[in-house]
C-alpha cells in the first residue's frame, strides 16, 4: 500500500510539472493568434478600406474563436474594453500585455497607410515575442516538469 503511495506522489509531482509546462505554451499559442489577427487585419484593411467596427465584427469569424480577444464586439471602443478584460485571464507578461494595449490604443489613428504601417510594425514585434515564448516553454517546461517529478521523487524517498 506505501508503494501505491509513492507512486502516486511522483504521478502527482509529473502532473504538475506538465500543468506548469502547458500555461508556458498557452502564452505562445496566444501570442500567434495576435499575430495571426494582425495580419488578417492588415490584409482586410489593404484590400477592403472597411471601418475598424466592420472589421474587428469580421475577426471573432475569421479567427475561429482562437482567443476571448476576438469576441464578437459591436464598436472599436467596446473591443478595446473587451481586450483589456480578455488579456489579464490569459497567461501574458505585463511587457505582452503592454504591448497589446499600445497596438489596440494606436490603431484607427492614422490614415489607411499608417494603419499597414502599424499592423506591419506590430505583427513583427508579435511574432518576435512568439518566438522568445515558444523557446521559453520549450527550456523551463522541461525543467518545471524536471523539478516537479524529481522533487516528488525525492520526497517519496524521504518517505520510505
Amino acid at each position: 500500500m506505501k508503494g501505491v503511495g509513492l507512486c502516486l506522489l511522483v504521478a502527482a509531482g509529473g502532473g504538475i510539472g506538465c500543468l506548469r509546462a502547458a500555461s508556458l505554451r498557452e502564452r505562445e499559442r496566444a501570442l500567434g493568434a495576435m499575430c495571426r489577427f494582425v495580419d488578417w487585419l492588415i490584409r482586410e484593411i489593404r484590400y477592403t478600406a472597411a471601418p475598424l467596427d466592420v472589421l474587428l465584427h469580421r475577426a471573432s469569424e475569421a479567427m475561429g474563436g482562437d482567443l476571448p480577444l476576438f469576441d464578437t464586439v459591436e464598436t472599436f471602443d467596446a473591443w478595446r474594453a473587451a481586450l483589456a478584460d480578455s488579456v489579464k485571464n490569459i497567461n501574458f507578461t505585463d511587457e505582452d500585455a503592454a504591448h497589446i494595449y499600445r497596438f489596440a490604443e494606436e490603431l484607427g489613428r492614422s490614415d489607411v497607410a499608417g494603419q499597414l504601417t502599424h499592423g506591419a510594425f506590430y505583427a513583427t514585434l508579435f511574432e518576435e515575442r512568439r518566438k522568445a515564448a515558444r523557446e521559453e516553454a520549450e527550456k523551463r517546461g522541461r525543467l518545471e516538469l524536471m523539478l516537479w517529478t524529481g522533487g516528488a521523487a525525492v520526497l517519496a524517498l524521504l518517505w520510505i
